[in-house]
């Protein structure tokens, strides 16, 4: 395996063993990726026998039990260092807040249609270096700059501008309300609520700017966009006017999506049709990623994002858009021997 998938077994395992500590999965995210102690843990976690990695390559159970009592033993050493968090009372979900899953999600669509501008070697190596130096939220606004940079371009085609004004506007959101949510980017004590008018603002602003470009977007691709930057219902609905509620404006789509039950199953075995050796999960895997990374990918795939895994649509209202992973790929094609 190498340092990549490595890491993201590593944080599966992580999201699992460490679900019932609060901040604590985000807290070894970052401290695998930035600190010395990540790098001796992910030194330890390579140590794995090249037999041992081969015989999983083989489809050997054994060889991955083994594996991942390897990894799951790095992850739990972590935590045993971690001073236990106090008990807390989780806070109540705020109805207005532009989710980070949200802003990740439309964030994808843009950044991948901006990568030659803003996805180059000494571009990431700037932002990597804000983030270090600055903390999570300067990254947020470089990618704010960015598009209010690009957007004043010349030479961008419709769908590229559409998508540099989409991105200012939702990193713009994105900062406002990650400042006055109770884990801000730096620790502080959340800011104070915005007022009912900048909230309307905030939204009116991010709803024109993604039907702006989800209107250059496939249509099954265009929904689940919209649906993930819609506002909450009932916040919105507290905010409209009698002539906005009437339209439907704002509130989300959920009746449009067809009804999917085991939504990969059948790009799984298309996947498997399609592999070199449909018997070998990587070599199942490669050709989902293919698929997914097709521009006549069959639905519900909606692309592939490198460190995430395979994009799909879900039927879930409160999570339309999932992440497949290599890891989970691999142990269900394990399971359905």
């Amino acid at each position: 395996m190498n340092s990549e998938e490595t890491a993201a077994r590593l944080f599966s395992i992580a999201e699992d063993r460490l679900r019932n500590r609060p901040g604590a999965h985000k807290k070894f995210r970052l401290a695998l990726k930035t600190t010395a102690q990540g790098q001796a843990l992910m030194v330890r976690a390579q140590a794995i026998p090249l037999a041992l990695e081969q015989a999983e390559q083989l489809g050997s159970e054994k060889a991955t039990r083994l594996i991942a009592e390897h990894l799951t033993s790095v992850v739990d050493s972590w935590a045993q260092s971690q001073p236990l968090p106090k008990a807390v009372v989780p806070p109540p979900l705020r109805e207005d807040a532009m989710s980070n899953e949200a802003y990740q999600h439309i964030r994808s669509y843009c950044f991948d249609d901006l990568k030659a501008y803003i996805g180059t070697p000494s571009a990431l190596a700037a932002l990597q270096l804000a983030s270090s130096l600055h903390g999570p939220a300067a990254a947020i606004m470089r990618d704010k700059q960015h598009g209010l940079d690009l957007y004043e371009c010349h030479d961008l085609t419709p769908r590229e501008r559409a998508a540099a004004h989409l991105l200012a506007v939702i990193s713009n959101h994105r900062a406002a309300t990650w400042w006055r949510e109770p884990d801000t980017p730096d620790g502080s004590q959340p800011a104070a609520p915005l007022e009912p008018e900048q909230l309307h603002d905030a939204w009116r602003q991010t709803r024109e700017a993604v039907e702006r470009y989800a209107a250059l977007l496939p249509e099954r691709e265009a929904e689940v966009m919209i649906r993930m930057a819609a506002r909450p219902a009932a916040a919105a609905a507290a905010m409209l006017s009698p002539d906005e509620a009437s339209s439907g404006a704002i509130v989300p789509v959920h009746n449009r999506l067809k009804n999917r039950s085991n939504a990969l199953a059948a790009v799984i075995e298309k996947a498997k049709q399609q592999a070199v050796d449909s018997a070998n999960w990587q070599s199942v895997w490669n050709a989902l990623v293919v698929l997914a990374q097709s521009a006549d990918r069959p639905a519900p795939l909606l692309g592939y994002i490198e460190g995430e895994g395979v994009k799909y649509q879900t039927d879930k209202v409160e999570k339309p858009v999932a992440f497949f992973t290599r890891d989970a790929c691999r142990k269900r094609l394990h399971r359905n021997r």
